[in-house]
């Protein structure tokens, strides 16, 4: 995945690929439409099969220290993220 080029914290996608969080509660987070990311019909297609299963799905900065530090929950780890 890759960072903004701005302040190189939140996370953002590329042409060949999509991001999307799944959380324990089953809501979705994929990283909003800033304009460095693309709307496309795969990202579109995933967020309206997930809403269609009654699925919330919240567009948004993601912050690649959260997200690194969940990861780091899930797998048991105490380390900090740089």
């Amino acid at each position: 995945c890759f960072v903004d080029a701005a302040t190189k914290t939140y996370l953002e996608e590329l042409g060949g690929m999509n991001m999307f969080i799944v959380h324990k509660d089953g809501h979705l987070e994929t990283p909003s439409l800033t304009g460095n990311i693309l709307p496309g019909v795969t990202r579109n297609s995933i967020i309206q099969l997930a809403q269609d299963e009654g699925r919330d799905v919240v567009e948004n900065l993601l912050d690649r220290f959260t997200v690194c530090a969940g990861v780091g929950q899930l797998l048991g780890s105490d380390e900090e993220v740089r």
